[in-house]
């Protein structure tokens, strides 16, 4: 089994390598969460706490402010990796593949590393927003895994890539707009 960073390291690097093996291990989705989205979520949070105290100005961020963003954006990322791998996996007929939640779940965690990356770096150094632009490779993450997803027929792996991408950023922007909002009226 890799180590954390190297299987992050092959993920963003070699892509095709890292799914055409990732879809060969037999994992379950709270093994994925322990090893892979939890620790990516613990650096982001880090990351935006010390990010938000070094580089902010005691005019425009409270203390509190930047607890409850970065509490918002976690609850983001991990509220729509589940919600989003819930919905895959009830769609998943529709592309002729099984039920499987933890292989779905897998993958959604997966082509959402890129993300979780450049929001840690984001989060890190919160003046260099126009990174965000680097969210778009987890695009290429999603394509590159098409081909090998068991199961899923030539034919349906642009329909099930877009389905992939559009469910993902969706439910992302829905929830982090919820909480953002519930936030701001608590503060």
């Amino acid at each position: 089994m890799d180590t954390l960073f190297l299987s992050v390291c092959r993920l963003l690097i070699d892509p095709n390598g890292k799914w055409a093996h990732a879809f060969k291990q037999s994992v379950t989705w709270r093994q994925v969460f322990r090893r892979h989205v939890l620790p990516l979520l613990v650096l982001y949070a880090i990351c935006a706490v010390a990010g938000g105290l070094l580089f902010s100005s005691r005019l425009s961020s409270s203390t509190g402010l930047i607890l409850m963003r970065t509490i918002v954006q976690m609850a983001a990322l991990a509220g729509s990796l589940f919600l989003s791998s819930y919905i895959l996996n009830e769609t998943a007929p529709n592309f002729g593949l099984p039920y499987n939640f933890d292989r779905v779940f897998m993958m959604t965690a997966y082509c959402w590393t890129p993300i979780y990356i450049v929001a840690a770096f984001i989060g890190l150094f919160p003046f260099l927003e126009a990174f965000k632009i680097l969210y778009l490779y987890a695009v290429y993450v999603v394509w590159a895994a098409m081909p090998h997803v068991p199961g899923l027929p030539a034919d349906k792996r642009i329909s099930y890539a877009a389905t992939v991408v559009c469910v993902s950023w969706i439910i992302y922007i829905m929830i982090q707009t919820i909480g953002l909002r519930i936030g701001h009226s608590i503060l």
